[in-house]
């Protein structure tokens, strides 16, 4: 399954993909303001 956008309504699909056992998961989200910054060193 393929989610465009992980925002409130994407993230809200990816757990609904994952509670119906949806195999594999893909989520895309083009602001890289969503994205998880690294880990500093």
């Amino acid at each position: 399954m393929g989610i465009w956008g992980v925002g409130g309504l994407g993230a809200h699909g990816v757990r609904i993909a994952r509670l119906v056992e949806a195999a594999p998961v893909i989520a895309v989200d083009p602001l890289s303001y969503r994205w998880p910054k690294p880990p500093m060193p």
